[in-house]
């Protein structure tokens, strides 16, 4: 490990983002934001072979931790030590329901008009699911016949069939989730701020410079469309 922190480190010594990254990014992340983020890095860094890797959070610090990534993508805020991140956006957190569903229609959306819903969520482990629970002051497990779903698209089928509403990341719609006519997707009327997102590295990490390089870049592309 040592020694190919060392090979890193002589070859990030010269430029910025040269040579082999291996970045990571959650699931609830990595398809909304990869695509367009290897774009712009393969045409600005011509010399980069970037390496993408998608887990859950705690694997991925994981991995940060054991240098088999120099970075990821995550939710903050997530606290660990020997781990350093820096804050690219603020993701919105969209109200979704089946397209017949009363408060799809209802004038001034709060997220206290969730607190009689039957509220679906990922399942353990997805960051998301603890955001969605703060957001809403739900406890886990009050409902005893919850299903979680596996994935953003899963979570869409099951609002589509008409299963209970949910919270889905503006980052998610804006950016190629499938959302289709059966499920209203809609805005808070006051903007409620589900999570942040950032880029994490190991601290000392000889490609630092590298991952706060990505994630700026990471910035521009999505505020260049709008999110």
């Amino acid at each position: 490990n040592d020694a190919h922190a060392l090979v890193q480190a002589v070859q990030s010594a010269g430029a910025l983002l040269t040579g082999p990254f291996h970045l990571g990014a959650i699931p609830t992340i990595a398809p909304f934001v990869l695509p367009q983020t290897v774009r712009a890095l393969n045409t600005a860094y011509p010399d980069l072979k970037l390496y993408l890797h998608e887990d859950k959070t705690g694997r991925l610090i994981d991995q940060l931790r054991t240098r088999t990534l120099d970075a990821a993508l995550i939710a903050l805020p997530w606290d660990t030590p020997g781990i350093e991140t820096m804050t690219l956006l603020d993701d919105e957190f969209l109200f979704a329901a089946p397209a017949n569903h009363p408060l799809a229609k209802k004038n001034g959306l709060a997220p206290e008009d969730l607190a009689d819903e039957n509220l679906l969520l990922l399942e353990d482990g997805h960051c998301l699911r603890d955001h969605a629970l703060s957001i809403c002051r739900m406890r886990t497990g009050a409902r005893k016949d919850q299903v979680a779903a596996t994935s953003l698209g899963t979570l869409v089928n099951m609002i589509a069939g008409g299963l209970g509403v949910s919270l889905l990341p503006r980052l998610a719609v804006d950016h190629g989730l499938n959302v289709g006519s059966d499920v209203a997707v809609r805005e808070f009327v006051r903007p409620v701020i589900g999570r942040r997102i950032g880029i994490a590295w190991r601290a000392g990490s000889p490609r630092e410079a590298d991952a706060r390089k990505v994630g700026e870049v990471i910035k521009e592309q999505l505020t260049a469309t709008g999110v």
